[in-house]
């Protein structure tokens, strides 16, 4: 009897795995075109699309498909360029010069440049901010020209770049901000992928 269950439960389980196998072949659409569609879910909602106000882990998945950082982490975990393109660290450790990509948007069109990222740092150092503890070490924005943005610090604070290649380094339009207010959160609007 144990013999049969077995062999019953072998040809169940390989007609699964075919139907299963099946089921990921499908046609091009019902476009007839050659567009792929990948669903991709998510285990919750993002309550906050403000980096500056967000505390969740989800709010990160979807920030990819929205904003850009001034850097980021390859696979590695090395700290490489995305809106930076290059930045020098003074020898003593208290003034970063980040050299911005140019010609960038924000979805809304507004030009990304060096006035964006001091507007978005200093927001991000703003009393009301989830993102004032991981810019603490900066004490001054400066604009140098239109490309150029430089942070002086208060003191040598070694994660600045890590903390860049996170939410503290996510660059947002700052016409949006403004015109949105504290609606922004469930208004974002970057200039990342999408």
């Amino acid at each position: 009897m144990k013999s049969v269950w077995k062999k019953s439960a072998i040809v169940v389980m390989s007609g699964l795995l075919l139907l299963g196998a099946l089921a990921g072949c499908g046609s091009k659409g019902s476009s007839g075109g050659s567009k792929k569609t990948i669903n991709i879910s998510l285990h919750q909602d993002p309550p906050k699309l403000d980096p500056m106000l967000s505390t969740a882990f989800v709010d990160r998945m979807v920030y990819q498909s929205l904003f850009d950082k001034l850097v980021d982490l390859d696979s590695k975990g090395q700290i490489v360029p995305m809106l930076a393109e290059k930045w020098e660290i003074s020898p003593d450790g208290l003034k970063y010069t980040f050299h911005l990509r140019k010609g960038v948007k924000f979805h809304d069109g507004t030009a990304f440049n060096a006035e964006a990222v001091k507007f978005n740092l200093d927001r991000y150092r703003g009393k009301h901010s989830n993102r004032k503890n991981e810019l603490k070490a900066v004490k001054e924005v400066r604009v140098i020209d239109p490309d150029t943005v430089e942070l002086d610090l208060s003191a040598p604070y070694a994660p600045l770049l890590t903390n860049l290649a996170d939410r503290a380094g996510i660059m947002c339009s700052p016409e949006a901000v403004k015109k949105e207010g504290e609606k922004f959160l469930n208004h974002p609007v970057g200039n990342g992928a999408v």
